[in-house]
């Protein structure tokens, strides 16, 4: 069932968006550039934006991922890329290099071994026939607005049958800043009045599932298109 709330309904009328979406079953190491969003200093890099207007069937999200990172190895079983949204979408963390990191799972939980300082993707696959929205958190701070993650804020559209690969925070509508592992400081986080450097260490998604307009119909092109289908009968 279909739930609209004011909040919603001020979703569907408000465009949300687009990030690099692709048809491609397989990272690869040669990634497109990106619609990454966030905080508003430091260097970046050049990105590009799109944007559908769309709805949520709910509020709530409809599966919350985390997937925590540390110097130390994880102890567990290593998964390819771990499904969420019974199944639905598949979620991998590439380094600088485009490489998959092995993800651990271990109590429930994902654990991946990260390297201080570099950068990293996360890229999501939809292989169902569904779309969602993606929100997308780094140690605690969403990629969309730079400031707290909350399910309230914007996402990224993630089409059926479609991928997307999120490479950092937006710092204007044409740059991002990419992703970069940390340990117990965070530039990101110094450079905000959002965030706590407590929330390092976490990387978070969150996945709604979408309702959108549908497409009118094409028309051919109308000869008489002043008749009304009112006839005047010879007498």
């Amino acid at each position: 069932m279909k739930l609209f709330s004011p909040f919603v309904m001020t979703l569907f009328l408000t465009p949300l968006l687009i990030a690099g979406c692709s048809s491609h079953k397989e990272p690869v190491a040669d990634l497109p550039e990106l619609e990454q969003t966030g905080p508003i200093w430091g260097d970046g890099a050049e990105a590009k934006e799109e944007y559908i207007d769309a709805a949520r069937f709910s509020t709530e999200p409809t599966t919350v991922g985390t997937i925590y990172y540390s110097a130390s190895p994880a102890q567990g079983m290593v998964v390819d890329s771990p499904a969420f949204a019974q199944g639905r979408i598949n979620v991998t963390v590439l380094d600088k290099n485009g490489k998959k990191i092995p993800i651990v799972q271990s109590k429930g939980d994902y654990y991946i071994q990260s390297v201080k300082g570099e950068n990293y993707t996360l890229y999501f696959e939809n292989i169902s026939n569904t779309g969602y929205e993606v929100i997308v958190t780094a140690d605690g701070i969403d990629s969309v607005t730079g400031k707290d993650g909350s399910y309230r804020n914007p996402g990224y559209i993630l089409f059926p049958g479609n991928t997307i690969t999120v490479r950092g925070f937006r710092q204007t509508k044409s740059e991002y800043k990419p992703f970069v592992f940390y340990e117990k400081e965070s530039p990101y986080i110094k450079g905000s009045r959002e965030g706590t450097d407590a929330n390092i260490g976490v990387i978070g998604f969150a996945l709604f599932e979408l309702t959108t307009p549908k497409i009118p119909k094409e028309t051919k092109p109308n000869a008489f298109p002043a008749q009304t289908n009112m006839f005047r009968l010879d007498q």
